[in-house]
């Protein structure tokens, strides 16, 4: 019996194969060679966000070579795939907010640690830490109000 191996021909191939068989890659973007300034044709470039990470660190190089090793025998023979570290874009908010001191059950500093953490940890993390996310200060303000 014959076993058929799933060819990757597209960026959309690339993304689901690396995400249904990688459980350590977060999010993927892959793009052909021919989007790149200049262009570099003949290549597909990988860039993968581990999991649980927030912090702008990457994939191992271990890793890389294994998402590598597995995408060796399903590529066009003629593209050659690339792994490359993303890009961290860091985006430093100043947050003002008004609050009724009569109705506060913690301290101030408490307060304001609270809603500097919900606000950068989290919507960081379910919002901006994609790729191909835009950042938008309408965004934050409808989250907070």
């Amino acid at each position: 019996m014959l076993l058929k191996i799933e060819q990757l021909y597209t960026a959309e191939d690339y993304r689901n194969i690396i995400s249904s068989n990688f459980q350590y890659v977060e999010n993927v973007s892959v793009w052909g060679g021919e989007a790149n300034i200049p262009p570099i044709y003949g290549k597909t470039f990988i860039s993968c966000i581990p999991h649980g990470n927030y912090n702008g660190s990457f994939i191992t190089e271990g890793d890389k070579q294994s998402i590598l090793s597995y995408l060796s025998d399903r590529k066009i023979l003629s593209i050659l795939p690339e792994m490359v570290d993303p890009e961290f874009v860091d985006i430093k908010l100043d947050i003002q907010f008004k609050y009724d001191p009569n109705l506060l059950t913690e301290s101030r500093s408490e307060l304001i640690s609270n809603i500097k953490n919900d606000v950068l940890d989290e919507f960081n993390k379910t919002k901006l830490n994609t790729f191909d996310t835009i950042f938008r200060h309408q965004r934050i303000a409808e989250n907070y109000r």
